[in-house]
């Protein structure tokens, strides 16, 4: 009776070492090659980019910084187009190398028609090409404020011209800059600036003050949402994200 328990026991255990183990062979795989994958994407990338950043910058001088951010940033908007159709899902999830490439195969007048994205893809393959050329940078969320405005994704990078963080929005191909200086401003800047002492500005540095009062209205309505709350997530393993909200253009209890 007695062995019997023993022998009943110990197979339990074996049984339980052999499944930890297949368990702990299944994490190791998944975690290897996930490794691998990211390696390999990493190289795809580091192919393609130089070529791009190259084609765009031309013979600009690469310590000016400022234009070097606004000029990478045109140039994403200029080879892409904003719609979200069956091209842009056949595609969506696809690595990011894959998504320059295509914007460079149509930089180089390989493709007929620029690739079908939105803002999330755009961001995506600028903020990548700022972190190739050793820029610090991160990604903001704007948070569905209303039915009528969707969510939306820049990019922030740190400018080592002026030691500022500074938000770039390709697609619209802006900076947001203040008025009254023409300082490109940061994601904390714009919640803490005074809505209309905010500009979207071009690459060359020419506000568009003029056709932001043409449509006021509905422009300061959508600044009011889309600029009153903004969403970080660290790439730190942290599930949780970073909330940045000005709570008198952005009302968390009246919108969730």
């Amino acid at each position: 009776m007695h062995i019997s328990k023993y022998f009943t026991k110990k197979r339990a255990l074996i049984a339980l070492a052999i499944i930890t183990g297949l368990v702990l062979i299944i994490v190791v795989t998944e975690e290897a090659l996930d490794i691998y994958a990211e390696k390999k994407e990493n190289k795809a990338f580091a192919a393609l980019a130089p070529d791009f950043i190259s084609l765009c910058l031309e013979d600009t001088n690469r310590s000016d910084h400022s234009f070097i951010l606004g000029r990478l940033r045109q140039c994403v908007y200029d080879n892409s187009i904003h719609n979200v159709d069956e091209e842009f899902y056949a595609h969506w999830r696809a690595p990011t190398s894959d998504k320059l490439r295509r914007i460079m195969n149509f930089a180089k007048g390989d493709a007929m028609e620029p690739p079908h994205m939105e803002c999330s893809t755009r961001t995506e393959v600028l903020e990548e090409l700022y972190l190739f050329m050793g820029y610090d940078t991160k990604k903001y969320i704007v948070a569905k404020p209303a039915n009528e405005f969707p969510d939306h994704v820049l990019v922030e990078v740190l400018n080592p011209d002026t030691t500022k963080k500074e938000l770039h929005d390709p697609t619209f191909n802006v900076s947001y800059n203040h008025l009254g200086t023409g300082k490109r401003l940061s994601a904390i800047d714009v919640l803490q600036t005074p809505i209309f002492e905010i500009v979207a500005c071009s690459n060359s540095g020419e506000c568009s003050r003029q056709q932001m009062m043409n449509d006021i209205e509905p422009l300061f309505m959508k600044m009011q949402h889309y600029y009153g709350l903004f969403y970080h997530k660290p790439d730190t393993g942290n599930k949780d994200g970073i909330l940045s909200i000005n709570k008198s253009r952005f009302d968390p209890e009246q919108k969730f």
